[in-house]
Parts: C-alpha cells; structure tokens; sequence
C-alpha cells in the first residue's frame, strides 16, 4: 500500500448529527458566517491501517509500496472493475490520494461550541459494525462491492434506498 506517511484526521460523518449538544450550541452562537472543521486527531496513513487490521477480517500490511509501483499496478485495475460494472475504487486517483496531508483542526468547533470528536478506535468501531450490518443485507459478491450512498437521518447515517 503506498502512503503510509500521508497525514490526516478521522471524521465520523454521523457524529455531528449525534451531538445534540453541540446543535443547541450552534443555536445560542452565532455561526454564520463561520467556518468549522469537524475531525478527531491525526493519524498517518500507517497507524490507519494499523486501526483497521485489529478487526476480524482485517489485512495485515506487510509491505508499503513506493506511489509509482502502485500506480501502475492501478492503472492496469482500473478498466477490469469497469469491465466488471464496477466503480475504479482501486485507481490511479486513489494512489494519487495518498500524496495529500490533510492535516486540519477542529480547535475552533471544540472551542466555540463545544465539539469532542470520539478516539480512532470508537469511531471505527462503530462505522465497521455498521457498515458489516449494512453488507449483510447486500447479496453476492459485485452488490457488496457498489459504492453505497449514505444520508443523515434524525442524528443516524443509514443507506439511502
């Protein structure tokens, strides 16, 4: 996997509809105007994956792979998922991803209404249960590899369908 040294920070999209306390807060502080991030602490691209293979089923990265390797090895993917009806989810875009730190703070949303984001491992926790409850109502091996939109409904990211 290439980008083991990429910077960025979790954010649990269904977080914010969770935080009831921090909606009211939105409604005593004037926010308009405003600009907020919503994330949790960095983590690299390795300590990432380090998150992810804790769970049944998770990969074990051995080897971290230069970008360029990946991106041919990606570019010779890209037309069998598509051949396939599938979206390129392994791509040449994807490596290229990996080149970007997104590295922000939330110190702002934490200061001005009150923002907490959960750790790493709670946040991922509850996206792969939910996300293992959702595959299983998928059936075959193509539907479970579709790309799912998801809506926020009352404080809850559910599949839209």
């Amino acid at each position: 996997m290439a980008g083991a040294d990429v910077v960025m920070h979790n954010a649990g999209v269904y977080e914010l509809g969770a935080n009831a306390a921090m909606r009211e807060r939105m409604q005593q502080v004037n926010v308009q105007g405003e600009d907020y991030l919503f994330c949790g602490e960095p983590v690299s691209g390795r300590g990432l994956f380090e998150q992810w293979e804790r769970f049944p089923g998770g990969m074990k990265w051995r080897v971290w792979l230069p970008r360029w390797l990946m991106r041919l090895q990606m570019a010779l993917l890209e037309p069998l998922l598509r051949a396939a009806g599938l979206p390129a989810f392994l791509s040449r875009d994807a490596v290229d991803v990996t080149k970007a730190h997104l590295n922000y703070s939330s110190a702002q949303a934490s200061r001005d209404l009150g923002w907490s984001h959960p750790g790493g491992d709670e946040m991922w926790e509850r996206i792969v249960r939910r996300e293992r409850e959702w595959m299983g109502q998928r059936k075959g091996f193509r539907e479970r590899l579709k790309h799912e939109a998801v809506c926020l409904v009352s404080g809850d990211v559910t599949p839209s369908r």
